[in-house]
């Protein structure tokens, strides 16, 4: 029987706790998604153990999420169960990017950040195999038909299919559709079908742009690193953005390296220049703008930070280099919590579609899996779950709260 639903409170996500502390992976996290009808979540790192659990009844149904790892490997995790469920390695290409398909055991993988190509890849999780190969060929030709103010459509002939040649930034899957977007640091979005290794179209939107679609597949935005946010209808992508909103354009814009709607399209979310901003997704306005903590000595270096919405939107969750996630409220625009228990900087996270349960991963290889607390005062969360013995990550809590359950509440 299914959990009920339960209302996400600011109250009740400040009380939020790991229910499981993973250490599987070899390396730093780089890229994490939740399957939208599934309990399944994907990694990528060396072969560990559970650090901490809870002990308590099973839910019905599975919850997964897909995770990469900058062990060039990938991990398929049981949410719901809180278990590793395989692991899978690509050692040839390597891994930066995954997202997952509308299949539960199929997902898309970019190649590995120190890999010559730049393709990406159909990758069915059943049996390990590559399904489809989404890449560029020599020889093959680009011809700019239009230009329509930022950003000019490209038209790519059928034969032969072509890809990104420069590094893959981001990888994003249409939930209404088989069409997936990506972006990469040749200066183009393009978008393709899963059915076809062939490129439906290409966008030449400007440097290092990362690329989201919203959550009714309609719209999708593209952010690049001069300060811009082009916004395209899905249907009519050809005729450039219908609105673009400039951030701090010129030689001096942020960097920005992280770009959501909301489950709802209202809101917003980037990370630009390390600053985590909430925008009205209608007319562009700046709601918030919060500050995660950097380094000391590193003020000027942007935190790699994929910040996260809560479903409702109410609250946004970042990582900070203090190792700790830090809970805004978009309501109030004030802090409402940390959760602490990363040894590095949780550098990745999301929040499942169908349950309130959010993934962090770290750049210490640490994958956390937080749950909701049960009704009663706030549990007492230990002080740094792995961050005993620095960056070695390897002490388990000598307790784990008394009212912690591992039950996964469905949202």
């Amino acid at each position: 029987m299914a959990s009920p639903a339960l209302d996400l409170t600011p109250e009740r996500v400040a009380a939020l706790a790991p229910g499981r502390f993973f250490r599987d992976a070899g390396g730093a996290i780089n890229s994490l998604d939740f399957h939208r009808t599934e309990d399944l979540l994907v990694c990528s790192g060396a072969f560990a153990r559970v650090r901490a659990f809870c002990r308590g009844t099973r839910p019905a149904h599975h919850a997964h999420v897909a995770l990469v790892a900058d062990d060039d490997s990938l991990r398929l995790y049981d949410v719901a169960n809180g278990v590793l469920l395989k692991t899978l390695f690509a050692k040839t290409y390597g891994v930066s990017k995954v997202a997952f398909t509308h299949a539960p055991l199929a997902v898309l993988t970019a190649s590995g950040a120190a890999r010559s190509d730049h393709d990406v890849r159909y990758h069915s999780l059943h049996d390990n195999t590559y399904l489809r190969f989404f890449k560029a060929r020599a020889g093959s030709k680009q011809q700019r038909t239009s230009a329509c103010c930022l950003a000019a459509v490209l038209t790519l002939p059928r034969a032969p299919a072509q890809g990104h040649t420069a590094r893959v930034l981001s990888l994003d899957m249409s939930p209404k559709s088989d069409a997936f977007l990506t972006a990469a640091a040749d200066y183009s979005a393009r978008l393709w079908d899963v059915r076809s290794n062939t490129c439906a179209g290409a966008l030449r939107v400007g440097p290092s742009p990362v690329a989201a679609w919203d959550h009714q597949g309609l719209v999708f935005g593209v952010v690049t690193s001069d300060g811009v946010l082009k916004m395209f209808d899905a249907r009519g992508y050809e005729q450039g953005p219908f609105d673009t909103i400039a951030f701090a354009p010129g030689p001096a814009a942020p960097h920005a390296s992280s770009l959501r709607f909301s489950l709802d399209g209202k809101q917003l979310l980037l990370n630009v220049g390390g600053f985590i901003h909430v925008l009205d997704a209608y007319n562009g306005q700046r709601l918030h703008c919060f500050a995660p903590p950097l380094p000391p000595q590193q003020q000027h270096v942007p935190p790699p930070c994929e910040p996260a919405f809560t479903p409702d939107a109410r609250c946004v969750l970042c990582g900070g280099a203090d190792g700790n996630i830090h809970v805004w409220s978009t309501t109030t625009g004030a802090q409402i919590t940390s959760w602490r228990g990363h040894a590095g900087m949780p550098a990745v996270l999301r929040w499942s579609p169908r349950r309130a349960l959010a993934a962090s991963g770290c750049t210490q290889g640490g994958l956390a899996l937080w749950i909701p607390a049960p009704e009663g005062p706030p549990p007492q969360q230990p002080q740094g779950l792995m961050a005993a013995q620095g960056a070695a990550m390897g002490q388990m809590p000598q307790q784990m709260p008394a009212t912690m359950q591992p039950v996964m509440h469905g949202w």
